[in-house]
């Protein structure tokens, strides 16, 4: 019988998540300015590239991508935070099932996902495909994966334990405790739209358990929300996360490997 992807989150973390909305606002630099034109990606969902909460997300003219991985002149920083910004369009249910993807470029059904689905569409946006990243790693380097008995593209990239590897060897490490200045007070100027975040839900136990997008969006105090799919009776959406679970783990898209 197929493992489930469950986790319980207990009773006080789904209260502290359902008085969340401090009202966001947007993280741009620019904002109160002219809307940008809008653009297109080469990633998910593409009905939501001309979408009003995509404009903002435009790469600014005359720019050149940093990290492009799809070659679409979006660098994968902007490119992730706009598949998460269609992820949570999209607003998906939180459902926890098994199911059989193909590979490479697999997801599940649009209507469903879980908090690693967000990451993985996000992502993908930006071209790229953590299921087949998982998979290679998983391949590559067996001994950091002990608890993987026999390697499965349907589910392996979809748990956040198996994320937690590969982010840590490809992809760029950032600090996670607010760094407090005269100049930012809130301490999160380094946290950037489009970085991803591994989150404790259970202090109490070992293991890392949740994890999101960095938003575009922040609260009335500058502290980013985070792009998620929480749990059962929950959405792909923003929350202020950060208010009440501990952030254990960001890192920034964009290969270094």
């Amino acid at each position: 019988m197929r493992s489930r992807l469950v986790w319980l989150i207990p009773a006080a973390l789904v209260a502290g998540a359902i008085v969340f909305a401090a009202p966001p606002r947007l993280r741009a630099e620019d904002a109160g300015t002219a809307p940008q034109p809008a653009c297109t990606d080469k990633g998910i969902y593409p009905e939501y590239d001309s979408h009003a909460e995509l404009r903002s997300l435009c790469p600014a003219p005359g720019t050149r991508a940093a990290k492009d991985t799809d070659g679409d002149g979006i660098d994968d920083q902007l490119d992730t935070t706009r598949g998460a910004r269609k992820a949570a369009l999209n607003a998906d249910p939180y459902k926890s099932a098994y199911v059989t993807l193909p590979y490479p470029g697999g997801d599940v059904p649009r209507t469903m996902g879980v908090c690693t689905d967000v990451v993985v569409r996000a992502m993908r946006n930006a071209g790229i495909d953590l299921q087949k990243e998982v998979h290679e790693d998983i391949v590559r380097r067996t001994r950091v994966y002990p608890w993987v008995d026999r390697p499965d593209t349907s589910i392996d990239h979809r748990r956040v334990r198996n994320m937690i590897p590969l982010f840590e060897y490809k992809f760029e490490a950032r600090p996670v405790a607010p760094a407090v200045t005269d100049a930012d007070p809130s301490g999160y100027a380094d946290w950037k739209p489009g970085d991803i975040v591994f989150l404790d839900t259970f202090p109490d136990r070992a293991g890392i358990e949740h994890v999101g997008v960095v938003s575009d969006r922040s609260t009335p105090e500058h502290r980013p929300l985070i792009i998620n799919n929480w749990t059962d009776g929950y959405h792909t959406q923003d929350m202020d996360l950060l208010s009440f679970v501990k952030p254990v783990k960001r890192f920034r898209p964009g290969p270094i490997r």
